[in-house]
């Protein structure tokens, strides 16, 4: 079953998704070329969940709870700590 094309208005949007996604593999790439694996991927996995909560403040005025920041540098960090075990 085919579907109709998304609306004019949300081309703008898709086309700067793709546009990001594809900035995004290709620094993955890059990062896991010249980095060891096991330090690039938390890294990588790590700076996501801030990475979209900082830009959900400013492009989308998103406003979280009070607690839900500070979850969010935890969860980072925990994840990008694993870079760094020995």
């Amino acid at each position: 079953m085919l579907l109709p094309l998304p609306a004019l208005a949300a081309w703008p949007y898709i086309v700067a998704s793709a546009v990001l996604e594809w900035g995004y593999l290709l620094a993955l790439i890059r990062a896991y070329r010249s980095g060891d694996f096991g330090q690039v991927y938390p890294i990588a996995r790590g700076l996501s969940p801030m990475l979209v909560f900082v830009g959900a403040l400013v492009f989308a005025g998103e406003v979280l709870k009070p607690l839900a920041a500070p979850g969010i540098a935890l969860v980072s960090c925990d994840i990008d700590s694993l870079a760094f075990r020995r």
